[in-house]
């Protein structure tokens, strides 16, 4: 059979074009929320954000081969010798700034790391505000 000698209504016809139904996209349904443990489903708000900072620093030491005990002192790592030591200052914690600054998170005790999460959240508030300092010339 030659095309040439077919009229378009002809092939539309044996092609079956006219007579299919348009198609529509399936119905989509939501799946049904997963059930939630009975002991999660018990908590607090606090106590749900304790659980998943826990269940964060777990995660962050079994990716990083035990290498960070948690998230904190996998960016107090990051942070350069200069800023710790500008941080520490800030926080008010006394001593000999670059051997402080040298020191991992955990060797930090409790008052000090809070004192200096406390100016990180501070200084991350009011450094978000500027825009014009931060453009490079």
């Amino acid at each position: 059979m030659n095309l040439s000698e077919i009229s378009a209504p002809q092939f539309l016809q044996w092609v079956g074009v006219h007579n299919a139904a348009p198609s529509l996209a399936p119905v989509l349904h939501r799946l049904p929320a997963p059930p939630v443990a009975p002991h999660i489903a018990r908590m607090t708000p606090a106590e749900c954000r304790e659980h998943l900072r826990r269940l964060k620093d777990d995660a962050v030491y079994r990716s990083s081969n035990g290498r960070w005990s948690d998230a904190e002192a996998r960016e107090w790592s990051t942070l350069h010798i200069s800023i710790r030591m500008s941080v520490l200052l800030l926080a008010g914690i006394e001593g000999e700034l670059e051997e402080l600054g040298r020191r991992e998170w955990r060797e930090l005790p409790p008052p000090e790391r809070n004192a200096i999460k406390a100016q990180i959240r501070y200084m991350a508030d009011e450094m978000a505000k500027l825009h014009s300092l931060t453009v490079k010339n």
